[in-house]
């Protein structure tokens, strides 16, 4: 099987680089347990679409070739 992790904004995560998202997501936790605030993402927008479309277009053929 096959296991393809995609953010919304067309990153792909695998086991090199999650590490990365997951200390990011522990710190933003950390800073929100005391009281703190941080700054969210910016709006999506259509050129965010676009390239989140490419992206998964890309995927799409990976997993084909596999098959």
């Amino acid at each position: 099987k096959v296991l393809i992790v995609m953010h919304h904004n067309g990153k792909i995560y695998n086991s090199k680089n999650i590490q990365q998202l997951l200390d990011k997501r522990y710190m933003n936790a950390q800073i929100r347990k005391q009281g703190g605030r941080h700054k969210g993402p910016p709006p999506f927008t259509k050129q965010d679409q676009k390239v989140f479309e490419q992206s998964l277009l890309r995927v799409i053929h990976r997993i084909k070739e596999l098959d």
